[in-house]
């Protein structure tokens, strides 16, 4: 699905909401690991059905 970019500023911080592109694959990656089993919404251990950088690329 893709999104039309939209900007936000809140509190001096600029925010960009946007559909993810081919460049973000390795921050995806690095991020979803980090963020793996640490609320209930995320079902997982962490490193559980891991994506890497390429996965992100070709999914």
């Amino acid at each position: 699905m893709r999104v039309n970019e939209k900007e936000f500023h809140v509190h001096d911080l600029r925010y960009i909401i946007r559909s993810a592109n081919e460049n973000d694959a390795k921050n995806l990656s690095e991020v979803r690991l980090q963020i793996d089993g640490e609320t209930e919404n995320m079902d997982r251990e962490k490193g559980e059905a891991y994506i890497d950088e390429f996965g992100f690329k070709h999914n």
